[in-house]
């Protein structure tokens, strides 16, 4: 959670208004899934480098009026999946993280590449016993990096 907290903070200003706009559809999209959307609380969002993605957690009421705890969710700011299976969560934040790494590289003319930065991101995670996949449909939408 530590490593999702320092990418928030690199991603998640609030001085840019597109971005502001693509956070509250996505909160606006997670509201809709939940049984009570005014309950709900939003912490640690954030966004994939310069894409829609939007990830982060959200806690809300129950049928019952209690709170259910933080659970992981994303949305693209038109449909959200909230309560995802942690690892189906873990796989979609690395593969945001190489999108990430990507989109640095690309903004910096420095070339990217993808083997080296899921290499070096299953590194860092080596305690989660998680394996970055490869995107193979993500490779080829970077013609000559």
């Amino acid at each position: 959670m530590l490593a999702l907290s320092a990418v928030v903070a690199l991603l998640g200003g609030t001085g840019c208004s597109p971005q502001n706009d693509l956070f509250e559809r996505s909160k606006e999209a997670v509201r809709h899934n939940l049984k009570d959307p005014e309950s709900a609380q939003f912490r640690d969002v954030g966004r994939c480098g310069a894409s829609d993605f939007v990830f982060g957690e959200v806690n809300g009421k129950n049928s019952y009026g209690a709170y259910t705890g933080f659970k992981s969710f994303y949305s693209d700011g038109v449909v959200a999946a909230a309560d995802v299976e942690d690892l189906e969560w873990d796989r979609l934040f690395r593969g945001c993280m190489v999108e990430m790494a990507r989109h640095t590289a690309q903004i910096s003319g420095k070339p990217f590449n993808e083997a080296a930065e899921v290499e070096r991101l299953n590194a860092s995670f080596a305690a989660d016993d998680m394996e970055v996949p490869m995107e193979d449909d993500l490779s080829s939408n970077e013609s000559g990096q």
